[in-house]
């Protein structure tokens, strides 16, 4: 028997059945298995599309992107620039963090002390606790 997973429920090889508090982590946004999501990859399986690209444009990604700058306020879209951060949370930190500075020319940013932000440079140095002296 193998692990079942439906939706926001984890069920284990001997039936107990949970419930996935981690299921809006990462690309589990929607949870496991959900029909829309299986709806819409299962034409890309079929016609072989690439599925892990990370920094490759794909036609999927093009027709997000343009999707996407279709919705924002037409000035706003005129000037926008997307990111694909990697598959990490510090990775979307790093570019929040950068994107501050470079859009109010600043050096400070404001954090929650004691947060965690990831364990790169940017991120631990935003939320990490002052050591004592």
């Amino acid at each position: 028997m193998r692990p079942n997973f439906h939706r926001l429920a984890v069920e284990d090889i001997e039936g107990r059945v949970f419930i996935d508090c981690l299921a809006g982590a990462g690309t589990l946004a929607l949870g496991h298995n959900h029909p829309a999501v299986i709806e819409a990859i299962v034409p890309l399986l079929h016609e072989g599309a690439a599925l892990h690209t990370l920094d490759l444009t794909t036609p999927v990604k093009d027709r997000f992107m343009q999707d996407l700058l279709e919705i924002l306020p037409p000035e706003f879209a005129r000037q926008a620039r997307i990111q694909f951060c990697g598959p990490t949370g510090a990775d979307a930190i790093e570019a929040a963090l950068k994107l501050v500075k470079s859009a109010t020319g600043g050096g400070t940013v404001l954090a929650f002390q004691g947060a965690y932000h990831g364990m790169t440079q940017g991120g631990a140095a935003a939320g990490q606790r002052r050591p004592r002296t």
